[in-house]
């Protein structure tokens, strides 16, 4: 097994490279997104690409806005793990 320090750097730098692929993609699909709906297109082809414009209404309740006993009979928790690295100060958002 790969010494921790080394092993801590390639996934610290996988994050870096994971973070500029991303904030890429989503600049060139903030591109499509505003051309396709100034333009009103609901799905470009071009090649081996297709691309479709999806719209999803999402509802949702905040605790504060509803009566208690509504909120704690139909409200849901969800528990998951995980784990976050850090580099000496830096920090890189990742979803």
């Amino acid at each position: 097994m790969e010494k921790s320090e080394t092993l801590l750097k390639r996934w610290w730098d996988l994050k870096i490279k994971i973070k500029k692929y991303k904030d890429e993609e989503k600049s060139i699909s903030e591109k499509f997104k505003s051309a396709m709906i100034s333009k009103d297109i609901k799905n470009f082809k071009s090649g081996n690409f297709n691309v479709s414009l999806k719209s999803m209404t999402r509802t949702s309740i905040s605790k504060n806005g509803c009566p208690i006993d509504v909120w704690e009979k139909y409200s849901k928790k969800s528990n998951s793990n995980y784990v976050r690295l850090e580099y000496k100060g830096e920090e890189v958002d990742s979803e």
